[in-house]
């Protein structure tokens, strides 16, 4: 059995190979033609402020598992990655306090539970640090058929989970046209339908912006996650104290 262990890359070895999974991942599993290159690299103008939060297979001396961390203040002008997708101009003041999570990806040999389960608590115990009160990121969904996303839409609606409080919306360039509620849906069959990161999200007590964000360069529908760290589920917190870093 390999020896996995979680950590954040603290050498430039360890960075590129982060770098090389996300291409192997989001560039060739997805067949994304216009992101392919012949460095075998992914990797964008965020990434130099963000800390890389890895799972390493001892053993082979390989990165298998990756989550980009970027805490706002690193960024104060700049803005986060979510500021491409969504106007967060009403979410200013909260975003040095906040921690932006993306990027995930596993490599395809180690998709099991085990390496999610590192990753998870590996962020979780950075999040824990007292300079961060809410967690953020988009997370992403395919949908073909408009239907689906729709569906996706009223379910989160139906369930209370999506909010206003920060009028944080698409950008204009970013919108999802012909976006509507659909009326009440079946809450299970939504339910499976969910991502597993989604799910973990919602698990932990996360929020959802109202309406989702078209990702051209993934061809994906992102929705906006916020987590307040007072409003986590007790049972996950627990993961503060037992998975610093």
């Amino acid at each position: 059995m390999s020896k996995l262990i979680v950590k954040l890359a603290d050498c430039p070895e360890e960075i590129e190979q982060a770098f090389r999974l996300r291409y192997q991942v989001f560039v060739e599993e997805e067949n994304i033609a216009h992101m392919r290159n012949d460095t075998g690299i992914e990797q964008d103008e965020y990434d130099e402020y963000c800390e890389h939060l890895i799972v390493r297979d001892e053993e082979k001396d390989l990165v298998v598992g990756v989550y980009r961390m970027l805490p706002g203040h690193r960024v104060k002008e700049k803005g986060i990655y979510t500021c491409t997708e969504f106007d967060l101009t009403g979410f200013r003041e909260q975003l040095p306090r906040a921690l932006e999570i993306g990027r995930t990806c596993v490599h395809p040999d180690y998709r099991e539970s085990k390496t999610m389960l590192l990753l998870w608590n590996g962020m979780l115990g950075y999040f824990g640090r007292d300079e961060f009160t809410y967690l953020m990121g988009c997370a992403s969904v395919r949908a073909d058929d408009p239907s689906e996303l729709n569906a996706l839409y009223s379910y989160f609606c139906q369930k209370s989970y999506t909010i206003d409080r920060y009028q944080i919306a698409p950008l204009p360039s970013h919108r999802v046209e012909n976006l509507h509620y659909v009326g009440e849906v079946d809450e299970k069959t939504a339910f499976g339908k969910l991502p597993p990161m989604i799910k973990g999200y919602l698990r932990l007590g996360s929020e959802i912006v109202r309406e989702p964000a078209y990702d051209p360069i993934f061809n994906t529908y992102d929705f906006c996650m916020i987590l307040t760290k007072d409003q986590m589920s007790p049972k996950y917190q627990r993961h503060f104290i037992d998975s610093k870093l």
